[in-house]
């Protein structure tokens, strides 16, 4: 069996090679899978990474771009590191933004977004900060990536605690 960039290709009995790939999430949360039937594993993997390029669900939600962008860290950065980012993603973005449309963020709804962290999860300065150094860091991507037209955690203020 061979595994290389998420592709999984082995040999059935009857000889014919088969391989399959994560494509990503569906809204529900269920696994996305794409498959590739050959006679050589050459054949597969370029089956694979043609179905690659038709399928991938573009990413329009919030809740699929910070799935992206964990993906992105675990690969970079390792599985520690990137379960902390998801435990900040889990508490602190999903519960308030993770079904809302990527072109619908802007600099005012961040600012009540973290407002809320203030008021709600009535989470120390320090906190705040340190949750949103990490917020800012996963939109930012969103935004050099071209998922967001302007760069929505530019200008946040933290004067609540003032």
């Amino acid at each position: 069996m061979t595994k290389s960039q998420h592709m999984n290709i082995y040999q059935r009995k009857n000889g014919v090679w088969e391989g399959y790939r994560k494509m990503g999430n569906h809204p529900d949360g269920t696994i996305y899978y794409s498959y590739a039937l050959n006679e050589e594993p050459d054949e597969v993997m370029e089956e694979l990474k043609e179905l690659t390029k038709e399928a991938a669900i573009p990413i329009t939600r919030v809740y699929q771009w910070t799935n992206h962008w964990l993906e992105e860290a675990e690969r970079h950065f390792g599985l520690e590191k990137a379960y902390i980012d998801y435990q900040i993603i889990e508490r602190y973005i999903v519960p308030i933004l993770s079904h809302r449309l990527l072109k619908e963020l802007d600099q005012g709804m961040m600012q009540r977004v973290v407002n809320s962290w203030i008021t709600d999860y009535e989470l120390s300065e320090e906190k705040v900060q340190r949750v949103f150094q990490k917020v800012k860091q996963i939109f930012t991507a969103a935004y050099e990536k071209g998922y967001l037209e302007e760069n929505i955690c530019q200008g946040i203020l933290f004067d609540c605690y003032k």
